[in-house]
């Protein structure tokens, strides 16, 4: 960890940003096996330092939210847009109730 602490400090340099690495996630991709040693002992490979605690290690079945997608081993990514939905059905709804003029239904859809 210590290598990618330093890539990041080296890039929010020349970027000019600063990277929050309190809300760092770490996303194992690879086989089952190494998702499963990574979780087990917080390291990388075994010559690596360990992985600090504060920083969440995604487990499989549990996703992650990168710019607004949702990424994730073996978890159902549908489930975030069901609530998405959900709000947009409420939404229209609400609409439906109030009678839109012709203008208004424009503006809706």
């Amino acid at each position: 960890m210590n290598v990618l602490n330093e890539i990041f400090e080296d890039w929010c340099i020349v970027a000019r940003a600063k990277f929050n690495i309190t809300k760092t996630e770490i996303l194992p991709i690879g086989t089952k096996v190494f998702h499963e040693e990574i979780l087990r002992e917080r390291k990388l490979r075994h010559w690596n330092n360990r992985i600090p605690d504060n920083i969440h290690i995604v487990e499989d079945g549990t996703s992650i939210r990168i710019l607004g997608a949702c990424f994730g081993n073996e978890a159902d990514l549908s489930i975030p847009w069901s609530n998405v939905l959900a709000k947009i059905d409420r939404c229209i709804a609400n609409w439906e109730k109030s009678q839109p003029t012709m203008g208004g239904c424009r503006h809706i859809a």
